[in-house]
């Protein structure tokens, strides 16, 4: 027998003509939070979906917003030595800051820290990247999302692109969970971000 992974899968998967119509792409908005802002946050104990998000006190999400079918995650999980294979996530956003202020926030997301961050799928929810789900504990989450790169600039010509890329990445042991708020509906996810986002 080859050596391996000392770890076993325990079930398969199913398909149904549903699942293989999911839409992709991202929304124009997502919410941006610094990682040690958040104070806690529960899992649906069956489906393991990520059902609240608790922030410290006085902290809030960021809300920022660019154009429909600009945004994108990638997950890669290349292989690793000593059987330890995390998932990168990569979360590849782009923006139009108009005026100083908003170039501003980017350069201050730039220089942070950690993030977590909340996108809207099309295919019908939230997803919560940058809390690893397996390493730390509810109460004391870890993983983050960090500045891997940006890119702006004039064009050439008025018909260019003019927008600001910006890349943020991190490993995770798992991946991303969904966020659904208790009631499971990307309406009730939408307005759970808004009271907590600024």
């Amino acid at each position: 027998m080859a050596a391996g992974s000392c770890s076993k899968i325990t079930a398969g998967l199913a398909y149904t003509c549903t699942q293989g119509a999911k839409i992709g792409g991202v929304a124009s908005r997502m919410y941006i939070a610094n990682f040690d802002d958040i104070a806690s946050y529960t899992q649906d104990a069956t489906s393991k979906v990520i059902d609240t998000l608790v922030m410290e006190s006085t902290k809030k999400f960021y809300r920022f917003v660019g154009e429909a079918e600009k945004h994108s995650v990638v997950y890669e999980a290349p292989d690793g030595e000593a059987n330890y294979s995390p998932w990168v996530v990569t979360l590849n956003g782009v923006f139009y800051p108009d005026t100083t202020l908003d170039r501003e926030k980017i350069d201050a997301l730039k220089d942070g820290g950690r993030y977590v961050v909340v996108i809207e799928r099309y295919a019908g929810y939230m997803e919560c990247l940058g809390i690893d789900v397996a390493s730390g504990t509810v109460s004391d989450p870890e993983g983050g999302l960090q500045w891997a790169g940006g890119n702006g600039g004039s064009g050439i010509m008025k018909t260019d692109d003019v927008s600001f890329k910006i890349a943020l990445k991190g490993k995770s042991s798992h991946i991303p969970k969904k966020f659904l708020p208790t009631g499971g509906t990307l309406p009730a996810a939408i307005t759970y971000m808004e009271t907590i986002a600024t």
